[in-house]
């Protein structure tokens, strides 16, 4: 999975409600690349952080996701651990999430 596909699933499954309307405009959304988007991800879905020698690791509920510290940048290593989690979320094989523009859901 690409960055921009990691950052949209994501922000999916941060502000997708029940009936798959996403009420929050995902154009731009990057919680990879930008701490408040990830702060934003981090209070729509839970997830919480506990640092493990050398990774970072995302928890919600029963599920975690780890990812290695690279050259120092904890906070990089955070921001992919809650995104990948948040991501996983989403069922990759329904495509109707994906037909987002401007966090309005487009057809049925």
């Amino acid at each position: 999975m690409n960055y921009h596909d990691l950052n949209l699933r994501a922000g999916l499954a941060a502000f997708m409600d029940e009936d798959g309307s996403v009420r929050e405009p995902l154009d731009g959304f990057a919680p990879l690349h930008d701490s408040d988007h990830c702060l934003r991800l981090l209070v729509a879905t839970g997830i919480s952080f506990q640092r493990c020698g050398d990774e970072m690791v995302a928890e919600s509920m029963s599920q975690q996701h780890r990812e290695p510290v690279q050259a120092g940048d904890v906070p990089a290593a955070a921001r992919r651990a809650a995104a990948a989690l948040a991501a996983n979320w989403v069922d990759a094989e329904d495509p109707r999430p994906l037909s987002t523009t401007n966090g309005v859901k487009e057809g049925p």
